[in-house]
C-alpha cells in the first residue's frame, strides 16, 4: 500500500485490504485477523476501537493502518505478541507500507551497519531498523506515526500484570482450557488448507489432542512429522506412534531427516534470506514445509512459543542482568535445578549481589515461602518483551515461512493467553521435576499416556555434531570475514578454535554455536549482496 501526501490518496493492491470504511476522510486497512474475545470483529469494530485509542485490547495476528486524510497523518499499529509483520518506507512525501520485504525490491540497496551491529551484539530484540538502511518495521505491541515531516513510535501495549489466584489447580485448568480452546479457534480462521507439525513432544501434542478432542477443526488436518531412523537420539517416532493411535489420521507422513544435518546447504540459506539470521536448523524446517508445499497446504499451526510461556524460563535472566553475567548465572541454576523449582532459583539469585550463587543456603526451603512468587510490574514487562524478542518468529516467518507461501499459526502466542500464563502463580507451570504443569494437567485424560508422562525430548545434538564435521571445510572459508570486518571487526582466531572444538565435540558447552552462526549468516549475506 502506498500513501501519498501530496494528493492525500491510497494506492492499494487489491485484496490485501478491507477498505470499505475508506472514505474522503480517513481510510482503514487490516492485514490478519483481529479479535476480541471469541468475536472476529469487522472493519467498522476495528475503527472504534482504533477511534477510542483502545487497540491494547485487541488479540489476534494483526496490522492495522489508520490513515487520516485530513490530518494528513498514517498510524500503524501492529499485534503485541509481533504474529504479522510489518515494514514501510517514507519517501518522496509517499510512504509505502507492506508484510513482506520483497515488496521493497527496487529499495533493497544500502546495508544498514547499525543493525548488524544490534544483532552480532546478543540485542536479539525486534527494532525499529531492518538491515536495509530505507526500510523501516513497525515492532510488536507499537504504533508508528508517519507525516510528510517525521515518524514517531510509541508503545500501545503494556503488559497487563494481574496476579491471578484461584483457589486450587482445578480452576486453573479449566481457565486455562476455555483460553486455550480460544487460541486455536483464533489460529485457524480464514485458513484454506492446514498442515500441523506432530513432533512428539507435549506442544503439538496438546495441540491435536485438543483438537481432536473437541472437534475444533471439523477438516481432515495434515500431519507431517520427522524422523530419524539411523540416529534414534534425536527420533520422537515411538512418542509420535502413540498419538496416532489414540487419534488416527489418514493424512500423517513421516518425513526421513537422517540426512539433514545442521549447517547443511547453510551458504543458499543464509544468502537468500532476507534478513541475516542463524537458523542453523533451516535445513529440517525446509524439509517440512516443502512437503507441505507438495500437498498444497496454506497455512502451517505448530506448537512454536510453547516453551517461552509454559514454563518459568530461567533464561531470561540475560535480559535483567548486565551483559555476560547470565552465562554464568544459568550454570549455577543449572546445577542446582534438580533441587528447587525456577520460582526458588530465581527468588535467591534476585536476592544475591554476587556473580553467582556463591552459598547454596540460600536456598534452604525454611527461608523460602513456596506458595506464591510474584513478578513486580517492570519485570513482568521485560520478561514478556524477552518472550516476544526471542520467539524468532519474525524471521522465521520471512526467511523460512513466506519463501514458500505457507503462514505459519501460533496459537501458544496467542496474547491472552500469554497474559494469563505469566500472571498464574509458578507453582502452576512448574513443580518439582514437573515442567509445563498446567498443559500437562489440563489435558491429562487426552494426552497418550507416555507424553503425558516423559520429562525429556530427544536432541538434534547427532545432527549438530555430523554437520559440524561434515561442514566445516566449507564454515572456515568465511572464516576470515573479508566482507564482516568492514563494519565490525571479529576474532578469526577464537571463532576458528571454536569451531575445531565443537566440530571434535570437546567443548563443554555448544553455546559457541549460536555466535558462529550469527557471524557467518551475516558474511554470507554480505557475500551474496
Amino acid at each position: 500500500m502506498i500513501y501519498d501526501f501530496n494528493k492525500s490518496n491510497v494506492y492499494n493492491k487489491e485484496g490485501l485490504f478491507d477498505t470499505v470504511k475508506s472514505t474522503i476522510h480517513f481510510f482503514i486497512g487490516v492485514i490478519g485477523e483481529v479479535f476480541s474475545g471469541d468475536n472476529h470483529l469487522k472493519i467498522e469494530q476495528i475503527l472504534n476501537y482504533v477511534q477510542k485509542e483502545e487497540v491494547d485490547k485487541l488479540a489476534g495476528r494483526y496490522t492495522i493502518i489508520f490513515i487520516n486524510k485530513k490530518m494528513n497523518t498514517v498510524k500503524v499499529y501492529r499485534d503485541p505478541t509481533g504474529l504479522q509483520t510489518i515494514y514501510f518506507m517514507n519517501e518522496n512525501r509517499r510512504v509505502s507500507i507492506s508484510n513482506k520485504l520483497s515488496d521493497f525490491h527496487l529499495n533493497l540497496e544500502t546495508v544498514n551497519v547499525k543493525y548488524i551491529s544490534q544483532y552480532l551484539n546478543n540485542e536479539n530484540y525486534i527494532s525499529d531498523l531492518t538491515i536495509y538502511e530505507r526500510i523501516f518495521r513497525v515492532r510488536p505491541g507499537h504504533v508508528t506515526t508517519i507525516t510528510d515531516e517525521k515518524i514517531s513510535t510509541k508503545k500501545f501495549y503494556k503488559f497487563k500484570s494481574s496476579p491471578i489466584r484461584y483457589k486450587n489447580s482445578s480452576e486453573y485448568q479449566e481457565e486455562f482450557k476455555v483460553l486455550f480452546d480460544r487460541a486455536l479457534k483464533r489460529s485457524i480462521q480464514n485458513v484454506d488448507k492446514l498442515g500441523l507439525s506432530l513432533s512428539g513432544g507435549l506442544d503439538s501434542t496438546s495441540i491435536y489432542a485438543r483438537m481432536c478432542a473437541k472437534n475444533i477443526f471439523n477438516e481432515d488436518i495434515n500431519l507431517y512429522s520427522l524422523c530419524y531412523p539411523n540416529n534414534l537420539d534425536s527420533d520422537e517416532s515411538i512418542y509420535i506412534k502413540e498419538t496416532l493411535s489414540l487419534y488416527p489420521s489418514d493424512n500423517h507422513k513421516f518425513i526421513n531427516a537422517d540426512d539433514n544435518w545442521t549447517f547443511k546447504e547453510f551458504e543458499k540459506d543464509f544468502s537468500g534470506f532476507k534478513e541475516p539470521f542463524h537458523f542453523i536448523g533451516s535445513n529440517l524446517n525446509k524439509t517440512l514445509l516443502n512437503a507441505m508445499k507438495t500437498d498444497g497446504i496454506t497455512h502451517h499451526l505448530t506448537g512454536h512459543g510453547g516453551d517461552d510461556v509454559l514454563n518459568v524460563d530461567i533464561y531470561y535472566l540475560n535480559n535483567l542482568y548486565k551483559k555476560n553475567k547470565h552465562l554464568k548465572l544459568v550454570q549455577e541454576l543449572i546445577k542446582n535445578r534438580k533441587k528447587y523449582t525456577s520460582s526458588e532459583l530465581i527468588k535467591a539469585i534476585k536476592n544475591e549481589k554476587t556473580l553467582q550463587i556463591s552459598n547454596p543456603y540460600l536456598l534452604d526451603p525454611k527461608r523460602i515461602q513456596k506458595n506464591h512468587f510474584n513478578w513486580d510490574e517492570m519485570d513482568m514487562d521485560v520478561y514478556f518483551e524477552s518472550i516476544i524478542n526471542n520467539s524468532n518468529t519474525e524471521w522465521m516467518d520471512i526467511n523460512i515461512n513466506a519463501p514458500i507461501n505457507i503462514e505459519a499459526r501460533y496459537p501458544f502466542l496467542d496474547i491472552n493467553l500469554v497474559e494469563f500464563l505469566l500472571n498464574i502463580p509458578v507453582e502452576q507451570k512448574e513443580q518439582l521435576s514437573i515442567s509445563k504443569y498446567i498443559l500437562r494437567n489440563s489435558f491429562k485424560n487426552i494426552l497418550p499416556e507416555k507424553i503425558y508422562s516423559r520429562n525429556t525430548k530427544s536432541l538434534n545434538l547427532p545432527q549438530l555434531l555430523l554437520g559440524l564435521q561434515k561442514e566445516k571445510g566449507n564454515i572456515m572459508k568465511y572464516t576470515n570475514f573479508e566482507c564482516l570486518n568492514q563494519y565490525k571487526k571479529t576474532n578469526r582466531q577464537k571463532i576458528e578454535k571454536d569451531i575445531n572444538d565443537l566440530s571434535k565435540s570437546t567443548n563443554k558447552t555448544f553455546y559457541p554455536i549460536v555466535n558462529i552462526a550469527k557471524l557467518l549468516s551475516v558474511e554470507v549475506w554480505l557475500r551474496s549482496k
